[in-house]
């Protein structure tokens, strides 16, 4: 939108008329030429706004530097200790187009425009006080370009009065730097800096030295133009907010498995289905059952309960619904069991307990197209323009999504990788198979999933930033970028439990059964998998053990959802938790303890698949022989947040066909390398490159590293490594990035967030 759009009301109003203003524009035959102003001109002027407010806050000792960066291209961003974010410049040229603003020796407002200056005065034409020392109060004014293509100023967001008679030159091209206060910002080795008003004499120097915080996180904080930072912190339930009730909050009604089990003669197997059954939670005696609104606790309470019994190699029933909770009396007290592994390969096994909807989002027939995405859009933006909102509505759960193998976006989403992409399935041409289904696994592949906050005018806003670049000109499958229906459910809850695999779980672990009996290897990665929840939002398993299993709890096509205070033990497995095809899930405080003879933990840490974005893995620990999960497909912007465990190749997973392993913004931050051999005695210590250009199996897009302590790692210097590397061998301030970035947001560390740490 244009910057003529803005403030009519504000231009009549700074006019002061007797007469009424009228919102129909009179046009003169006289009248001068307004220019179109370009639409980005109005952030630089709402910062030029703030750097007026901070620099009075400077002058008067109202505020204080406690952060700053210095920009490449040599400015610097300062933030105070009001909260104010600041730019200083250097500039000594004027610019007469800009309203220049300063402060004289008396302490007054003055301004400089079309190379005329004087005084700021109000609408009385009084002198207007910039300091206190004028005993006169003090007034902050605010620069605007109104409707009338006049600049204009404010002393109190009302009254606006023209600070020329000539209208605003156009401002296309004009940047911060041309906005800039100062003639001069000069930074000792002290870290004192000294800022010169370019219109008048006037200087302050200023106390920055007490900066501690990483270059990156200040960076952030200040929306420099150099930050290569995401804003990870609506990833988890309710945004990471607030975390979910106690099971018996809910006000469910509560159904006890013991007393079912006892008052129906039955095994824990069959009271459990028969409860599931009874409501319409798995297609048992009802094939299309379905309850998204089940309202139930499943409640098991202390004791031992067989849900796979000896013998039996049979898939439970997939269960299909929402708001129930499955709840026990502690995971030192509840013991879910599997006595006998599910299936017989790896075609016909599945997980003890799976939890979702039927219909997936790539299915394009189950999730159709709501409108196109009509233009470009950044990360970090909250709104993206559309095509029509008529089948779009707030509060509601939808995706995001591109499918693409243009040749431009696949240059951009690989990076250095771009060269190495022979074979890849994201390099394929998406399109149909011959039964008219999307064939969905080629191209670029990009899902978000986003609940609606409002729709109007065109515009689609989320509740979450959005963490992709958006470019409307790629269409070269469906409408390229575009708004789908998802389906799913919520408000589903494990918790208070532990899951314990059988005793026939073979040991030790081998990855995909490698260098053994190659008929076994389905049995190594899948045989005793528990959980799995599937294109759930807002969902959660807390406070929940994991015994000897393949793999712990998977996320899959969902978003926002929550897994803490999670032990893995026993025999050594496949993999931890994981996010997989699914967007801003919170994996916090796992700690894997799992062992063999060969080595500690599961043989994937924690971490992603698929097309998953946004996902946060905090505070985990993993193996001393292990590696976070980054498990191909294309999984995007990942927050591995003051985790521990080791940093070895390829651990992080995928098949060959699906690399890379990770794709952009992966994020590492604070990590404490506990081990950097891995379980066959390579040692990963030295020349550490994130991507081998003739080994498919550990191919990661240049990381954002930062903070990476503990065990001594040397990461290669060759190019196209790294994307951001910051303080290698040491901690930095602050501890945890999404705890920071959670407080920030917030204004406080929700307190669930501070009870699990």
């Amino acid at each position: 939108m244009s910057v003529r759009l803005l403030k009519n009301w504000m231009w009549c109003l700074g006019l002061l008329v007797m007469a009424a203003c009228s919102d129909e524009e009179v046009v003169q035959d006289d009248a001068p030429v307004i220019p179109e102003q370009p639409a980005e001109i109005a952030s630089v002027i709402d910062q030029y706004n703030a750097d007026i407010a901070a620099m009075q806050a400077l002058f008067e000792g109202d505020a204080e530097v406690v952060n700053y960066t210095q920009e490449e291209s040599g400015a610097y961003r300062l933030e105070l200790s009001d909260g104010k974010i600041a730019t200083a410049v250097s500039r000594a040229e004027d610019d007469a187009d800009i309203p220049l603003f300063g402060v004289n020796e008396e302490g007054y407002w003055t301004v400089q425009l079309n190379g005329e200056s004087g005084l700021l005065t109000d609408m009385a034409g009084n002198s207007v006080p910039a300091l206190r020392k004028t005993g006169k109060g003090v007034y902050t004014p605010q620069v605007a370009l109104g409707e009338d293509g006049y600049w204009q100023v404010s002393l109190n967001g009302n009254q606006w009065k023209r600070l020329s008679d000539t209208p605003a030159a156009d401002m296309t091209g004009k940047t911060s730097a041309n906005f800039s206060l100062y003639k001069s910002v000069e930074m000792d080795g002290s870290g004192q800096l000294t800022l010169s008003l370019r219109n008048g004499e006037a200087s302050v120097t200023v106390d920055a030295s007490a900066s501690s915080s990483a270059e990156a996180w200040k960076k952030f904080v200040m929306g420099s133009e150099d930050n290569v930072l995401l804003d990870y912190s609506y990833a988890g339930y309710k945004h990471g907010e607030e975390a979910p009730a106690d099971g018996f909050a809910w006000g469910y009604e509560v159904i006890n498995v013991k007393d079912y089990m006892n008052a129906h003669s039955m095994t824990a197997h069959d009271a459990f289905e028969a409860i599931l059954d009874e409501n319409s939670l798995i297609r048992k005696s009802n094939s299309s059952a379905t309850n998204a609104n089940a309202r139930i606790v499943i409640y098991f309470p202390e004791g031992d309960y067989v849900l796979q019994e000896k013998g039996n190699t049979e898939r439970p029933y997939l269960i299909y619904g929402g708001n129930f909770i499955i709840k026990g009396d502690g995971p030192d007290k509840t013991r879910l069991i599997m006595d006998n592994h599910i299936g017989t390969n790896e075609a016909s096994t599945g997980a003890l307990i799976s939890i979702g909807h039927s219909n997936s989002p790539r299915n394009t027939a189950n999730s159709p197209s709501r409108a196109t995405v009509t233009a470009n859009a950044s990360k970090g933006d909250f709104s993206v323009k559309v095509s029509s909102t008529t089948d779009i509505k707030p509060e509601e759960w939808v995706q995001l999504r591109l499918r693409s193998n243009d040749d431009g976006l696949l240059q951009k989403e690989l990076g250095p990788l771009y060269d190495y992409r022979s074979g890849w399935s994201i390099t394929n041409v998406p399109g149909y198979d011959s039964n008219g289904k999307s064939e969905d696994r080629n191209g670029v592949q990009i899902i978000e999933f986003h609940q609606v906050k409002s729709v109007g005018n065109g515009t689609v806003t989320f509740y979450e930033p959005i963490m992709s670049d958006i470019d409307v000109s790629i269409k070269d499958f469906n409408n390229g970028w575009e708004i789908r229906q998802f389906k799913y459910y919520e408000n589903v809850g494990v918790e208070d439990l532990a899951f314990v695999g059988g005793e026939s779980m073979l040991t030790p672990y081998y990855h995909h059964g490698e260098g053994v009996d190659t008929s076994l290897a389905w049995m190594y990665d899948y045989a005793y998998k528990p959980l799995l929840l599937n294109r759930m939002v807002n969902s959660w398993v807390r406070n929940v053990t994991f015994d000897s299993v393949s793999e712990a709890v998977t996320f899959d096509q969902s978003a926002n959802c929550s897994a803490y205070n999670i032990r893995i033990e026993g025999k050594r497995g496949h993999s931890a938790v994981r996010a997989q095809e699914s967007s801003r899930v919170f994996i916090g405080k796992v700690r894997d303890e799992s062992s063999d003879d060969v080595a500690h933990g599961q043989y994937h840490g924690c971490g992603v698949s698929k097309p998953s974005i946004g996902t946060v893995v905090w505070n985990c620990t993993w193996g001393t022989e292990a590696c976070f999960e980054s498990h191909a497909t294309q999984p995007r912007a990942t927050l591995f947040d003051k985790c521990s465990g080791g940093l070895v190749y390829y651990h992080a997973g995928g098949a060959a066909t699906e690399a890379p392993n990770h794709l952009r913004d992966l994020t590492i931050w604070n990590l404490n390398v506990t081990g950097t051999t891995d379980e066959k005695g390579r040692s990963f210590s030295n020349d550490f490159h994130w991507w081998l250009p003739n080994d498919t199996w550990w191919k990661i897009y240049p990381p954002i590293v930062v903070g990476v302590h503990g065990a001594s790692v040397d990461f290669t210097d060759e190019p196209d490594q790294l994307t951001y590397e910051e303080s290698t061998g040491a901690m930095v301030t602050p501890e945890s990035l999404y705890e920071a970035q959670l407080e920030r947001r917030l204004g406080y560390v929700p307190a669930w967030l501070n009870a699990i740490k």
